[in-house]
């Protein structure tokens, strides 16, 4: 099916085809034309298991066709097909009964299934655990003397309010490890429910998220306040309000529901969807051991969903707008895939590598880098399908972002000491490109670079930063600096080429750290200040400033994009984590001195953080 109507591709993208000398070149118009398609609304954001990104993998495989390039999987097809987890479903098995309860119990109103719930069915007697925590140093042991095998455990979501947010504290708050604590001791299911929220904060019960994080174990509903507390009055047990206000005292007051019982089946569907990485090949002139540079970029974006970004009201984060809207993604990353549409011509119509040249668009990187691992895991280029035949990968450069380069001509390089041989390259060629080179030692851990270097693969990514329209629906091709994305081009094609014609592999290096915490781990903070920080290792200390929100608290207190943030507070900012360990230790309206470096002076501003829960629209 995909591989029909390749005519119309050639058509949509003229602008693309060209005749030697020309090919030889990369040009700004081919690359903005790549772009404009892949990031139009005909595409609808290149969500998985969506048309549009159908759409995007037979226009990258036509132009793979049109280049010269060989089909990469096995050598028939351009398409590695699989399937991954698309969103979840609430189905209609789903109840909730409590005995002795009286009245009517509905999904949606009173409960609601979480999207890290098992799909299965549970009954036990209901035991409250409090904030169901278990971390001595804090003195919050709401597992003692409780036996939960069997049980029905009913807790509040996160922390109480008198913690401070560091990241070993909130670790023991996030809903993965009270679930994991119940599931080790035996219960039955787990049922959250929300504590007295926060003035401004939401209230009453959410709806169903149709996110696909791993099932932790246990079936999981949250359960309105409305019903924990009839539960309570009918063990005649304090309310939910009571029993917050006495664990913030520093009680223990986790006990058995007496006589409360309940039943119900937690109904939760993964829905699939099949999904494709567009393969091409440019064989090498090496006849004996077959190595592979691999030229990569994911082209799945986020499609027509609801905004997730912050949007800030006279210094508050307000509630953003509801509708799904389409996410174009141009930079994110229609702008990777134009490059390696570029980067494929500029190779096929020069003199042929020693080493075979994969170029790759994968999917599924926005879900978590599932396109990447499964070629890693399943690679499908000619000689790899057989492990015994010496056939590797030998390096791997990913481009995720590359079209925003700014005026001061910044390229970040993620692991830049993943291979022995990275650092003096990319000395030895960034002088040569007019860029100004970030080098970072370790991988991203957020793009599919990471996915190779954990094989065993030296990996670069290559990366123009981060930016106000980063995952929001005004991430579109106008906003594109093409004439930027060739410079940084003609850079990574000389840096490919010298990989791909040197006389020897690189040299792996193990055990870099990473320069992000990876999805899934990170703590819920209970402060913002309104600004996009660099990943990037820095020269000098501190943590730099990409871009700051409109109207948040960091623009209204007069901090600008470039500002390096050395001191919040009494705390010493070196890198990230020590700003976001220095966030942690503030709460919602403090003030706080934030010094900074601009232009080589330090200046210093006073910052009022904002609470990290939106406030309600007035």
């Amino acid at each position: 099916m995909l591989q029909q109507r390749w005519s119309r591709f050639f058509g949509l993208a003229a602008v693309a085809g060209c005749v030697v000398p020309a090919c030889g070149q990369i040009s700004a118009e081919r690359f903005q034309a790549h772009v404009k398609y892949l990031a139009s609304d005909e595409l609808e954001g290149r969500g998985l298991g969506t048309p549009g990104i159908q759409k995007a993998a037979n226009y990258i495989a036509a132009q793979f066709r049109e280049i010269g390039l060989e089909p990469g999987v096995g050598g028939t097809s351009y398409f590695q097909t699989f399937e991954v987890a698309t969103r979840k479903e609430m189905t209609a098995d789903t109840r909730l009964t409590v005995a002795p309860l009286q009245g009517a119990i509905s999904a949606g109103t009173d409960y609601v299934p979480l999207p890290f719930s098992s799909d299965a069915a549970f009954d036990g007697p209901v035991v409250f655990c409090g904030y169901g925590i278990d971390f001595e140093e804090r003195k919050q042991t709401d597992f003692a003397h409780l036996d939960l095998g069997g049980k029905v455990a009913l807790m509040f979501r996160g922390a109480p309010n008198t913690w401070s947010d560091d990241t070993e504290t909130m670790r023991h708050a996030m809903a993965r490890t009270k679930v994991y604590a119940c599931r080790d001791r035996g219960a039955a299911a787990v049922l959250f429910v929300s504590p007295i929220p926060k003035e401004g904060a939401p209230e009453g019960l959410p709806s169903f998220d149709g996110s696909v994080p791993d099932a932790y174990g246990l079936p999981a509903m949250q359960v309105s306040r409305e019903l924990a507390d009839r539960m309570l009055i009918a063990a005649k047990m304090d309310t939910l309000e009571a029993l917050q206000r006495r664990i913030e005292k520093g009680e223990v007051v986790s006990g058995a529901l007496a006589e409360v019982k309940a039943s119900g089946r937690a109904g939760v569907k993964q829905l699939k969807a099949e999904v494709h990485n567009v393969v091409g090949v440019l064989r090498g002139s090496a006849t004996t051991t077959v190595e592979y540079i691999v030229i990569g970029a994911h082209y799945d974006h986020l499609g027509k969903t609801i905004p997730w970004q912050r949007t800030f009201k006279a210094g508050q984060l307000a509630e953003a707008e509801q509708a799904p809207q389409i996410h174009n993604g141009a930079d994110d990353n229609a702008s990777g895939t134009a490059g390696v549409i570029e980067l494929a011509r500029k190779f096929a119509a020069g003199p042929k590598p020693k080493r075979s040249v994969a170029f790759v668009a994968f999917t599924a990187e926005e879900s978590g880098l599932h396109g990447s691992q499964y070629f890693v895991d399943h690679p499908p280029l000619p000689g790899l399908e057989n492990p015994h035949s010496g056939a590797r990968m030998v390096a791997m450069v990913n481009m995720d972002m590359i079209g925003r380069l700014s005026s001061d001509a910044l390229l970040e390089v993620f692991g830049a000491e993943s291979a022995e041989d990275f650092p003096g390259l990319l000395d030895r060629l960034g002088g040569k490109s007019g860029l100004t080179l970030k080098r970072v030692s370790a991988t991203s851990n957020r793009s599919d670079d990471a996915s190779f270097y954990r094989a065993g693969v030296p990996a670069l990514h290559f990366y123009t930063g981060t930016h106000q329209d980063y995952h929001k629906p005004s991430d579109d091709a106008d906003r594109i600096n093409a004439p930027g994305a060739v410079q940084v081009l003609n850079f990574i094609f000389a840096v490919a080429s010298d990989l791909a014609h040197a006389e020897t592999s690189p040299k792996y290096v193990a055990k870099l750290k990473s320069s992000s915490p990876a999805a899934g781990g990170t703590p819920v903070y209970r402060v913002v200040m309104g600004v996009s920080p660099s990943y990037a290792e820095e020269d000098e200390p501190g943590m730099r400033i990409m871009d700051v929100n409109k109207d948040g608290p960091a623009e209204l207190a007069g901090l600008k994009p470039g500002d390096r943030i050395v001191r919040i507070g009494a705390m010493t900012v070196n890198n990230i984590y020590d700003y976001m360990g220095a966030l942690a230790k503030n709460k919602a309206g403090d003030v706080v001195d934030v010094e900074v470096v601009r232009e080589g002076e330090r200046k210093t501003f006073k910052v009022t953080l904002a609470g990290a829960q939106p406030i309600k629209p007035q």
